[in-house]
């Protein structure tokens, strides 16, 4: 019995145990369409090949659980839908892929195995494809267009359950089923960078350079994506001059600077070199700088050349201020690209520029423009996509129009990221069936027209060499596209109307600050070679300056807001230490007494620079208050190397008192030297209204005075009166 007993007890208890820990389990989440991300990663090739026999295409997807756990049952679904003839059809789809029609073909399905709870797995699918409609091939390209292939992923979360569609995808698969006449597709390649120098010309504030053209650098992979391509294609490179500049330097000799301790001080000395309070060593980068310049010699010779602007900068941003940049480029840069470089062709800042930032690019040469579509977009009535080359409204020195090769926004973004690195180790090609399609889209819509089309890498392109060299061979250099430099296609293609110029924006890529120090650094540089006796004097002391001005533009400062900083403050620093180095000197006591109405104030000039100057003084009061003038006593020239002169300044006292006047330095032209500097004038002489009271005081007292003596003298004139007569008894 007691044996009965504890046999229920214990069964009893392992029983509600267990309902215990059931219940203490979560039921998994119900699965939706969002379980799974699925995402095409990866097409080859893109573009089957027109052909009855059946061709393999690879589909390379990859999968992750979103859920917290493991999905079984799974199947990939795969269907090929009704291709797309219309651009605006095919955006749409990238934008929000739409669900497979019914008149989608099925392909051949596969089983998966199950993927475990936030796990990712690449996943390969192999169809096939050919013209044939007869059941032999997965994939029929029966007709031209775009192939929209959509793919299902269905699974269920436990062996026994219920499947249902957790992920969807889709990919796209250019057809012709004839050779259409080859579109035309030119690339633009940037070979550009931030500047790395502020005014001397062999100390850079950083040795990021060097990094980036060294073995597995941006700058170096870049070349090498342009060594890639010059089996197949001729790109279209736009090159910034001063970075040819700082690497010629580099491959000679160049310093780099160590900044100072936080707890030093740091000045800018007069020379324009670096800070004095910090060291400089010597760059290491001078063999990757050579051998980089070795290899863009020979790229150069197999590509269109056009220079940027001297460190490349916004030319927007500089129209709006009022700025102008230089396009002279020293002959040893130009001898590196072969001795093509030209200014023909020009590149504002994200494609963006105004009817007058277009003129300004005119004047400086430029005979066509890159330009976005969101500036010149494409008339609203047009059927096809236009062609990129358009007529501008400007006109060149020669009385013809200029042009523009205008880029499409959505072939853009997709391009992008279609030749960049997602992350220092991984490659995004999920954008290049995209990519593709969205090329091969004007070809499938104007099979005999070829039409043109311009794209361009990112300015800062920091690309996968593979993934770049196969994006400009997939959608340049296949049976139905060929490839040309921008000039060739401005040269020999008919423009297409489009609307009119607009301007989303300012186009600005620089911030405020950085256009402001180059409006500063400019006014600058323009009063500051005034004062020198020799224009060749001014050359020596303020070179580097106005390339400095130009830097401070530059479009290479986004994203390197730090660097920016550094370039900024240092030039500004230097800025401010050159002006200081011809100054007022301060008396020691900071006062002047003027003894008389018109005394001479005594001003003191230090000239610190290495050549003679020429400068005026100019004194006057704070807050205009009346009391005391000064004459003008024109320009003094000061000797050089430490030279210090005393100044007689007339100056007029207008009433006693105590006064507080600034002592301002100036060119001769009168632009402000400096910041002037505050004086103490005590004036004991009587002003106006003093010398007439005390003139009319001594007027008075005199009349007084004689007065005075004309009565004593009446006095004395008088005759005494007869005495009285004797009183007689």
């Amino acid at each position: 019995m007691l044996a009965l007993v504890l046999t229920i007890w214990l069964c009893c208890s392992l029983s509600s145990t267990g309902v215990l820990a059931a219940a203490s389990t979560p039921s998994p989440s119900p699965l939706t369409s969002k379980s799974v991300t699925l995402s095409v990663i990866n097409l080859s090739p893109t573009t089957p090949a027109i052909s009855a026999t059946p061709q393999p295409l690879t589909f390379t997807l990859s999968l992750t659980n979103n859920t917290g756990s493991a999905l079984t049952q799974l199947t990939l679904a795969v269907r090929r839908d009704v291709p797309t003839t219309q651009q605006a059809a095919l955006q749409d789809n990238f934008d929000n892929p739409a669900k497979p029609s019914s008149s989608a073909i099925v392909m051949h399905s596969m089983e998966l195995a199950p993927l475990p709870a936030h796990a990712t797995r690449i996943q390969t699918y192999v169809g096939t494809a050919s013209t044939l409609d007869d059941g032999s091939s997965d994939i029929c390209l029966c007709a031209t267009g775009i192939y929209p292939i959509d793919f299902t992923v269905s699974a269920a979360a436990s062996s026994d359950g219920p499947t249902t569609a957790v992920g969807t995808a889709q990919s796209y698969v250019p057809s012709f089923l004839q050779p259409p006449t080859p579109m035309k597709v030119s690339w633009v390649w940037p070979l550009i960078d931030r500047p790395h120098r502020v005014t001397a010309e062999q100390v850079f504030f950083d040795d990021d350079l060097g990094v980036s053209v060294a073995p597995g650098g941006r700058l170096f992979r870049s070349l090498s994506v342009l060594e890639g391509i010059q089996s197949f294609t001729r790109a279209t490179l736009m090159v910034d001059p001063e970075l040819i500049s700082e690497l010629l330097t580099m491959s000679d000799h160049y310093e780099v600077i160590r900044p100072a301790p936080a707890s030093q001080p740091t000045t800018a000395p007069a020379s324009g070199a670096h800070p004095a309070a910090s060291t400089t060593v010597d760059g290491t980068h001078s063999e990757d700088a050579a051998n980089w310049l070795a290899r863009f010699h020979t790229v150069a010779a197999a590509s269109q050349v056009e220079f940027t602007p001297d460190a490349d900068p916004d030319t927007e941003a500089m129209v709006r201020a009022n700025l102008h940049w230089s396009t002279t480029v020293d002959p040893s840069v130009a001898g590196q690209a072969t001795g093509v470089g030209t200014h023909d062709l020009a590149w504002p800042a994200d494609g963006v520029a105004t009817a007058a930032g277009i003129k300004s690019l005119i004047s400086g040469g430029a005979r066509a423009l890159v330009l976005s579509d969101s500036v010149l977009p494409a008339l609203s009535d047009a059927v096809y996509p236009p062609s990129s080359v358009a007529q501008l409204d400007q006109s060149l020195p020669d009385g013809t129009k200029a042009h523009a090769v205008v880029t499409d926004s959505v072939v853009q973004s997709l391009a992008a990221t279609a030749v960049s690195v997602s992350t220092p180790s991984t490659v995004n090609t999920s954008a290049l069936p995209k990519l593709v399609a969205a090329v091969a889209m004007r070809a499938v819509a104007q099979p005999t027209a070829a039409p043109y089309l311009v794209i361009t890498a990112p300015r800062d392109v920091n690309p996968s060499v593979a993934a770049a060299v196969r994006a400009i061979h997939e959608t340049s250099a296949t049976y139905w596209s060929t490839p040309v430099t921008v000039n060739d296609a401005v040269s020999t293609l008919t423009p297409d109307q489009r609307a009119s110029l607009t301007s989303p924006g300012d186009g600005s890529s620089v911030s405020a600050t950085m256009i402001h120090t180059s409006a500063t650094t400019s006014s600058f540089v323009r009063d500051f070679a005034t004062i020198f006796v020799s224009a060749t004097d001014a050359a020596q002391v303020l070179a580097g300056y106005p390339a400095a001005a130009q830097r401070a533009a530059s479009n290479g400062w986004r994203g390197h807001d730090a660097s920016a900083l550094t370039f900024n403050t240092t030039l500004t620093r230097q800025v401010e230490t050159l002006q200081s180095a011809v100054r007022i000197v301060r008396p020691t006591t900071g006062s002047y007494t003027l003894a008389s109405s018109d005394a001479p104030l005594f001003v003191s000039v230090l000239n610190t620079l290495a050549y003679p100057v020429r400068v005026k003084v100019a004194i006057t009061t704070v807050g205009m208050v009346r009391g005391v003038t000064t004459d003008d006593t024109g320009v003094h020239v000061i000797q050089g190397d430490g030279s210090q002169v005393t100044l007689r300044i007339p100056a007029h006292a207008q009433r006693p008192g105590r006064f507080v006047v600034e002592a301002s330095l100036l060119t001769p032209l009168g632009a402000g030297l400096g910041d002037p500097i505050e004086l103490d004038v005590r004036s004991t002489a009587l002003g106006g209204v003093g010398v007439i009271i005390t003139v009319i005081a001594g007027v008075v007292l005199a009349l007084a005075l004689l007065l005075r003596l004309i009565r004593r003298l009446r006095r004395g004139r008088k005759t005494p009166s007869e005495p009285p007569a004797p009183l007689h008894a």
